[in-house]
This record gives C-alpha cells, structure tokens and sequence, in this order.
C-alpha cells in the first residue's frame, strides 16, 4: 500500500502507536519477543509478505515494527527492572548498539535515508534483540517457551520442506523458480528446535526424547545448507562436551555419536535423488562458479578497502550505507567465465561486523563471544540442575553460532541465544562473586541462577 501527504504521515503515525503498544506489551511478556523475531526472520526474504506500508517516501516493513517495538521494551524494562523482573543488560550490547547508531548517523549523511535503512535492517534487528533478550532472567520457564515457539515454527518448516520434496524431488538446485526447500535461516530454525528438543523432550518416553531431533536433523541434512551442516556439527559436539560425566551422560555420547553416524549412511547411500544431490552440493564447491570460491572473493575484496580505506572507517567502521562491491568470477550459461559485481551483505558476520563497526567493534565482538562460551561453560560445570541444563543448551547454540556466522551474516535466531547467554552468565558471574559470603543478601535473590549444586549435572534431564 502506497500513501503521500497528510495521509502517509498519519500512516507512519499510526505506525508509530502501533511500536509503543508492541514494546509495552514486550515490556510485561518478554518472551513474546520469540515468535515475533521468528515471524520476521522466516519472511525476510519475501519483502511482498511483509511490507506494511509504503508512507510518504519510506519503506516501513513489518520488522520495522518489531524492531522499535523492542527498543521501546527495552527502554521500560531498563528504567523499571523490578516492576518488570529483568535483569539490567551488558553494557558491551550497549556499547556495540550505539556504534552501530554512530555509523547509521553518519550514513544519513553521506546516503539517503532509505539506504541507511535498507543497509541497517539485519544488524540493527540483531543487536537489538540481543539488548532486549539479556534483559530476560533465563529460568527453566523462560527455556521452555523458546522450545515451544522454535518447535512450531520447525514443524511448519519441516512439513513445508516435507511438501516441497514430494512435489520436486530432493533436488534443491534444478533452477531458480523452484528455489530451495528451506533457506538458510529456516535450516538454522530446525537445528536450534532438534537441539532443544532434545535437550527439553515433551516427554520421557524414549519416542519423545529421541525421535523429534533425529527428525529435525534428518531436515537439516536435506537441506543442503552446508554452513548449516556445520554449525549442527559443532553445536551437537559441544553439548556431549559439557553434559555430566555419569553413566547417562556416556550412555547420551554414544547414542549420539551412533545416530549420527546412522544419519550419515541412511543419507550418503539413500537410492534415487538424495545420494546423486549430496555428491553434486560436495562436487559444486570447486571452481570459480561455486560458492566458496566466490564468496572467499569477495571476503578478501571486503577487507582490502576496508583496511585501505580511510583510518576512521578501519578503525570504528563504514557508514551505513556504504555498498560493498564485490568482484567475483562465475560460469555463465555458456560455460564461460566471467567477472561480475555483487553488491549484498558480505555472507560472513565476521567480515560484515569489521566493515560496519570497525577493528574495534569487531575484535570487541570476537572477545564477547569467546567470553559468553567461557561463562556458559563454567555455569554449566557448576550451577544447580535447571541452570546447567540451560547454560549447557546455551554453549551449545552458541559454538554453533560462530559456525554459522562464518558463512553468513547475522540471524536473529542466533541474537536470542546470545542474550540470553548473556543473561545467564552475568546472573551467573554475580553468583560466584557473592558466593564466600554466604550470609549476605544477594541484590539478585530473584535471579534463578543461585547455585545449589557443585556435582556435574545430566543436560539431557537435568538430573544430578
């Protein structure tokens, strides 16, 4: 819908209501904010699906909505913490949210104000999600809900990818029009819901522990997304790395261990399209058409101007805005190769964050995560069953996280592991501080992160 005038400034107006009652309501329910970046990172790439409106020159687009929505949350929980039972956020996601505003302010002044916003959608939703999330105390409850939510979202994505297999075959690359069966971000989706099943089955019973993940990792392999693959890898070895050491837990490696190997075979030797699509995804990575090679292109062509260019841009980053050029060499239908230029999002959040917020941005970033694994570790060795359970499940995510942001830029999906990792871990760090004064009253009495227990914990059960 197109509006001009008085009429699309009413429409942005009402726009603007519409984000105040979004983040007061998030204020009160924050874990509505799951679904909600679920909704918006599923259509992203479908504009038509999700535009709102287009009022007095400006694209507002449903995330846009979500977006401010939640700075607005933000804003109430951070001045009203105990009215709203949240934690104060890590001032580092503060840190990288206002460099991220300094280069959107310099972008409106090089840019038009559309191109600063088409260029700053993915990240802005990304360290905003991660602020608001770390404000949420990360309880069992709070688990449970993000299992529910990632749950419904894979099974629509599973029965979705189901249908598209039965009608095209398991063919991901026969053209441009019948696309793939799930993208990238729908991929990761599955992968985060398979880990949490597992790791918060529905029930007891054999069947509802085991057969729900082994389903969502049966998509993910069909999926054909290779970064996916392995993020998946990583995230399964690190949460065997960080259950107990008790006989459960050496019962869990195995079978894990063998039902992936089981997965693999079932996979590489399945007769007809499967095997055929898997030797040709393995087969298309060589040569100047694949896409490692052009994505490695235009990694290296990324960092080149970034570090040539001027020293304010190397140091804290680009303005928003800036188009990153990509020279990068394909076969075009001739079988001929050619030089073109791409002009996208670099496909790598590595590279992505070192040109939009700088060598100190980005190596702030590196150390920021490493910090969040460390944390989660230690919590998941040392804290009570529920917490260990969640700071096992967290490490996990978050190891497949820097996996997975080595192939593509950021995914909100990965924003919400990593606040509330960043929740856990400071709740959990305020604990051990306060713990050689036992007798003491903890300003985070709330929090449910008090440990209760120094024995290795059962991930799977969270059992002692």
């Amino acid at each position: 819908m197109s509006l001009s005038g008085p009429a699309g400034y009413m429409a942005l107006f009402a726009v603007f209501l519409v984000t105040i009652v979004v983040g007061e309501v998030l204020s009160r329910r924050p874990t509505y904010v799951f679904p909600l970046i679920l909704i918006v990172e599923l259509s992203q790439w479908r504009p038509s699906a999700i535009l709102v409106v287009l009022a007095s020159g400006f694209h507002v687009y449903f995330g846009d909505i979500v977006t401010v929505g939640v700075i607005v949350g933000f804003i109430i929980r951070y001045l009203r913490p105990r009215e709203h039972g949240a934690r104060r956020p890590l001032g580092l996601i503060l840190v990288f949210n206002l460099m991220l505003i300094v280069g959107i302010t310099r972008g409106l002044g090089a840019f038009g104000p559309n191109q600063v916003l088409n260029f700053s959608r993915e990240s802005l939703s990304l360290w905003t999600t991660m602020l608001f999330v770390s404000t949420i105390p990360v309880t069992r409850r709070v688990m449970e809900s993000l299992r529910n939510w990632m749950a419904l979202f894979g099974l629509g994505l599973t029965i979705y990818a189901i249908r598209y297999w039965l009608t095209f075959g398991f063919g991901n690359y026969n053209n441009e029009v019948q696309g793939r069966a799930i993208d990238k971000t729908q991929a990761l989706v599955v992968l985060v819901a398979a880990i949490l099943l597992f790791a918060y089955p529905f029930g007891t019973t054999l069947v509802q522990r085991f057969v729900p993940p082994a389903i969502g990792g049966v998509v993910v392999l069909l999926s054909i997304q290779k970064t996916v693959w392995l993020a998946g890898i990583i995230a399964v070895i690190a949460l065997v790395a960080a259950s107990g050491s008790d006989r459960a837990s050496r019962t869990r490696r195995r079978v894990v261990l063998v039902s992936g190997v089981l997965l693999a075979l079932i996979i590489t030797f399945a007769p007809g399209g499967v095997s055929h699509d898997l030797s040709h995804s393995v087969a298309s990575t060589q040569g100047t058409s694949s896409s490692v090679s052009w994505r490695t292109q235009g990694w290296s062509q990324i960092v080149q101007k970034q570090m040539s260019g001027p020293l304010l841009n190397f140091v804290v980053g680009s303005p928003i805005g800036t188009v990153l050029d990509r020279s990068v060499y394909l076969i075009d239908a001739n079988n001929h190769v050619v030089q073109t230029t791409v002009d996208t999002h670099a496909h790598s959040d590595y590279i992505q964050q070192f040109a939009e917020i700088g060598l100190v941005g980005f190596t702030l970033f590196l150390l920021f995560l490493l910090w969040l694994l460390r944390g989660t570790w230690r919590a998941s060795r040392s804290s009570g069953p529920d917490d260990a359970l969640a700071a096992g499940v967290l490490f996990s995510l978050l190891a497949g996280c820097l996996a997975f942001y080595i192939g593509y830029t950021n995914a909100d999906v990965s924003g919400i592991t990593i606040g509330l990792a960043a929740s856990l871990v400071t709740a959990h760090n305020a604990q051990r501080v306060l713990r050689p004064n036992a007798g003491a009253p903890s300003k985070d009495a709330e929090s449910p992160h008090a440990a209760t227990s120094t024995e290795e914990v059962d991930l799977a059960t969270g059992t002692q």
